[in-house]
């Protein structure tokens, strides 16, 4: 029996390999018999909810035959503080790292892009500044760090200055994947997918509109990234005509909903799978690329030394 977070399964969902496509037949199979609902998601969006339902199953056949292991865990260059380290899972449900949140810092999209040597001096900088101290201790300032990183990297790269409003933190609440039956209900789960159902077909009742909220993950991206992509979507004077503005505001509505949509049938998915949600074997989330929380790994070893003292 093993114990996963939900940011854990969130990130392996995101990580595993599919081997197939999902399809709108797969879709309509495994998650959801609604053909409407397929449309609405792109396919990192489906493959993220076909993985997380396939871990809830717990169905080894199904699993060998879908999905594929995860390699070694990289640096995606994506926050401050990123390690190599592998997931964790745990032996028990009593774990106290079971509930420990997820903090990170986040490295501008800008300064990403320009490679591994830009972003290791925006780490380094980052550090010696003593932001992440400054944070625990209660007092950074947000503003302060963007004022400072536009005095030094948009003349040092020639990236553009960062908004004030940047998104500098990560921080994701961490908690067990436990859910209480009792707060969840199939009919009400069925309204809400409608209602969001129809909210998207309200926002987005063109081919246009909606081709574009299946590009909503640009809205992290500078407006250049944004332009240039939706002029291979379109055409270059799209952007003109319509308004980045415009644009930005469909990101954020088809994020809205999509969200909500995720997580009402990641709520499903959890109800339905609640007996084997804990089954999956250690053994198969090592393939996965996991290994078991140092803590854990320490209590089962006392736990085994007390039990073969007593026969001593």
């Amino acid at each position: 029996m093993a114990y996963l977070t939900k940011h854990t399964y969130s990130k392996l969902s995101r990580k595993i390999d599919l081997k197939t496509k999902v399809s709108q037949q797969l879709f309509m199979k495994h998650i959801l018999n609604d053909q409407k609902l397929y449309y609405i998601f792109n396919s990192v969006e489906l493959k993220y909810l076909f993985n997380f339902k396939l871990l809830f199953e717990n169905n080894k056949e199904q699993m060998e035959h879908y999905l594929s292991y995860v390699p070694k865990q990289k640096d995606e260059k994506k926050y401050v503080f990123e390690t190599k380290r592998k997931l964790k899972y745990h032996l028990s449900s009593a774990c106290s790292f079971l509930k420990k949140d997820f903090l990170n810092f986040n490295i501008p999209q800008e300064i990403r892009d320009l490679g591994d040597v830009a972003i290791e001096d925006y780490r380094s900088w980052f550090k010696k500044e003593g932001y992440a101290e400054q944070y625990s201790e209660g007092i950074l300032d947000v503003s302060v760090v963007v004022f400072r990183y536009n005095n030094i990297f948009p003349m040092k790269y020639g990236v553009a200055r960062l908004n004030e409003k940047y998104n500098l933190i990560e921080e994701i609440p961490n908690s067990s994947i436990e859910r209480e039956d009792s707060k969840f209900n199939y009919h009400t789960f069925l309204e809400n997918i409608e209602d969001l159902k129809n909210d998207y077909a309200f926002h987005f009742q063109c081919k246009v509109t909606r081709t574009l909220s299946k590009f909503d993950y640009l809205l992290q991206r500078s407006d250049t990234e944004i332009a240039n992509k939706i002029s291979e979507l379109f055409t270059p004077e799209f952007i003109t005509n319509y308004g980045m503005d415009r644009v930005k505001k469909m990101f954020v509505i088809s994020k809205r909903i999509k969200k909500e949509l995720m997580s009402a049938l990641i709520d499903y998915f959890k109800w339905t799978y609640r007996s084997t949600l804990h089954s999956i074997d250690t053994v198969t989330l090592e393939h996965f690329g996991l290994e078991c929380c140092h803590s854990c790994k320490e209590n089962q070893i006392e736990n085994k030394l007390k039990a073969s003292s007593i026969y001593v």
